[in-house]
């Protein structure tokens, strides 16, 4: 099934491997085809297309299935142009109010010299236990290093669609932006907090002259104003805290544009890591029985891992959801994500695949090259380097790393349990833990199918991610 590369991960050494890495892809994708056309199929032909509306995404997500496995195999060209469904509020520059779909990509925005308003934003996906460390340390750097607004966002994985923006909220004041205890307002709410996430707020963030607060409400008006990247565990569909609000021109609103990335890793380190992340003082053994327990739990009710979900599910799609008493099939949820990773046109980065992934980022960023050498910092190897990917769960800490990390605690408002600024605070390999699985061939056949429909998600994510990094705009090389 779609699990079925379990826990040896991604094929790596793209330089090295690159025919391998393509004609999994394409098995993936080709497979991943089959299964949308037979569900199709399935509901039509027994007559309970009861949702019209998720029967057309189907469809439009079967025909880019085959756009997305000629990526990876080579064929047509760009994807096509469909009308969206829903709200398709999404415009293209031609005014048709149609959206190019599809993992297409191009420079957002540079690296300033000086404090700039950008028109362009980027809003971090933050997946549990996805590169999110590193990524989030990296843009602690970016924003320093290239005069950009920047803040973590945490616990707003389920924040309410109509705290997003202000133009709903116009009957309540903004609160000051300095405030810490403004709980009415023009902030941000997760009515339904994940159980042992923090309540939503913004954990640090820095403005573009490099003032940086700690531990304040997510302010929309602050959000609107000061900040042109957003990052942490926050869901796609936030855009509306730049594209409606009262707290910027109409005519600016307009004219912005908001990028989402993400990084996605695959389904069994991700499970094995964030197992091993919430067990207090893990042990192999004791993360395995965890697992075990778990996993025998959840299959027994006919239940599926489902993380992605929490963040590639839109607040709005969450409120209709909620509202019709609609429950999605694991199935469905499954499409549905794919769905939206194709219109939200997200760019996906690979937790295995760090150098290519930060070469995408910087081609979208910095396509100057002003700071190829923050990328470099951060585990970037040269493209004609023996290899671009590291062979570790995440990248090594380099000195550099270490030293902005401690410049950015210096200071800070933290907790106790706060864990400190490095890539990987891990105490055990989510390798080493996976090989030992692996031992129980049962176990490791039900973890499988525990995570085969966030395997399906990984794959054809991965296969996203393999065209972004063919086609990326040129990032040019900066004289030395």
């Amino acid at each position: 099934h779609a699990g079925g590369l379990g826990g040896s991960g991604f094929v790596r050494n793209y330089n090295n491997r690159e025919h391998a890495t393509l004609f999994l892809a394409t098995v993936f994708i080709l497979a991943l085809l089959l299964v949308v056309q037979l569900y199709v199929g399935f509901r039509m032909n027994l007559g309970i297309a009861d949702d019209p509306q998720l029967v057309a995404r189907l469809s439009k997500l079967d025909n880019e299935l085959g756009l997305v496995h000629d990526a990876a195999g080579g064929g047509r060209d760009a994807p096509p142009i469909f009308q969206l469904t829903g709200n398709g509020d999404r415009t293209n520059k031609d005014g048709t109010g149609a959206q190019q779909v599809g993992p297409n990509i191009g420079p957002i925005f540079r690296c300033a010299t000086n404090p700039t308003f950008r028109r362009n934003k980027l809003a971090f996906i933050h997946v549990f236990k996805t590169a999110g460390s590193t990524i989030r340390n990296f843009f602690d750097a970016y924003s320093d290093w290239c005069f950009a607004g920047w803040a973590i966002v945490v616990g707003c994985a389920t924040v309410d669609v109509d705290t997003i923006g202000s133009n709903r909220r116009k009957e309540l004041p903004p609160i000051d932006a300095t405030s810490n205890d403004g709980d009415v307002g023009d902030v941000w709410n997760a009515t339904n907090p994940i159980p042992g996430e923090p309540p939503c707020c913004l954990k640090r963030t820095w403005n573009r002259t490099g003032t940086k607060r700690w531990k304040m409400d997510v302010d929309n008006r602050y959000v609107a104003q000061e900040l042109d990247i957003i990052g942490g565990h926050l869901p796609l569909g936030v855009e509306d805290v730049w594209k409606n609000t009262a707290h910027l021109p109409r005519e600016i609103q307009g004219d912005i544009g908001v990028t989402y990335l993400t990084f996605i890793r695959n389904g069994v380190d991700k499970l094995v890591s964030g197992t091993s992340y919430k067990t207090k003082n893990p042990t192999v053994e004791g993360v395995i029985d965890k697992i075990r327990t778990d996993v025998e739990q959840y299959l027994a009710r006919g239940e599926y891992q489902a993380k992605y979900g929490e963040y590639f599910i839109t607040p709005r799609q969450k409120k209709e959801y909620a509202q019709q008493g609609v429950t999605l099939t694991a199935e469905e949820l499954s499409v549905e994500q794919m769905a939206n990773l194709l219109e939200y046109n997200v760019v996906v980065g690979a937790t295995e695949r760090m150098s290519d992934s930060l070469h995408l980022l910087q081609s979208l960023i910095d396509e100057d090259g002003e700071a190829t050498e923050l990328f470099e910092e951060f585990g970037m190897v040269a493209l004609d380097g023996a290899s671009n990917n590291t062979n570790s769960d995440k990248p090594k800490q380099t000195e550099g790393m270490k030293k902005r990390a401690e410049k950015i605690d210096t200071g800070g408002k933290k907790d106790e349990d706060e864990v400190p600024l490095v890539i990987n605070p891990s105490k055990l390999s989510t390798r080493s833990i996976v090989r030992k699985l692996k031992e129980d061939g049962k176990l490791f056949l039900d973890v499988l199918e525990f995570v085969r429909y966030e395997q399906q998600i990984t794959d054809f994510a991965l296969a996203l991610h393999l065209r972004q990094f063919r086609d990326r705009p040129k990032v040019k090389v900066k004289a030395k």
